[in-house]
């Protein structure tokens, strides 16, 4: 969606992902969407470092994917526990999993897990936010300016990222050479 300023964009993607209900009628979804939405300014509530906001503590591979790369960056020479946790992601499946979450962190420029999300600048909170969604793989992406605070070599993968596969992308942005590229269908408002 384009439109100039004030136009009402961000306010609709808002309404989308329930952030707040409307004035007059109603938003319908599906009960089994899985509905990802990146803010223009996104919160982290209840999340105090990295680790804490991307890893969900309901998902088992998250978890020992979590324990993981903590270990590795907080105890590298641990190579006892290195090992059982090695051992439990094989049998839980989780090294591709593993390796998707590294490299979209990675290609966002997130390293250090156990920083605290307070110490974090509006850019990489940004990137933060984003690399959640991504890893998350919503059925329905809502994304709010998603190319502000990347540089362009980060576009250029994020825009591949986005057309692989069929994605359900509804995106408000300035960034016009990225939604020609990443969209099939634009609309005003």
């Amino acid at each position: 969606m384009v439109g100039i300023n004030g136009a009402g964009k961000s306010t609709l993607l808002k309404l989308l992902a329930g952030k707040f209900l409307p004035a007059e009628g109603k938003v319908v979804q599906s009960r089994d969407l899985r509905l990802g939405y990146l803010e223009q300014d996104p919160s982290f509530e209840k999340a105090y470092t990295i680790s804490d906001y991307i890893f969900h503590s309901d998902n088992k591979q998250q978890q020992l994917i979590r324990k993981y790369e903590e270990l590795l960056e907080n105890d590298p020479d641990n190579t006892k526990a290195i090992d059982k946790l090695t051992e439990e992601l094989s049998d839980s499946n989780a090294w591709e999993y593993e390796y998707k979450i590294k490299t979209i962190l990675g290609r966002l420029d997130i390293h250090h897990l156990d920083q605290n999300i307070d110490t974090l600048s509006g850019g990489q909170k940004k990137r933060l936010a984003l690399a959640k969604l991504l890893i998350e793989e919503p059925d329905l992406y809502l994304l709010d300016e998603p190319t502000n605070h990347l540089d362009i070599e980060t576009i250029e993968w994020l825009e591949k990222l986005l057309t692989e596969g069929n994605k359900t992308i509804l995106m408000v942005t300035h960034d016009r050479y990225f939604l020609d590229n990443v969209c099939n269908q634009v609309m005003e408002i």
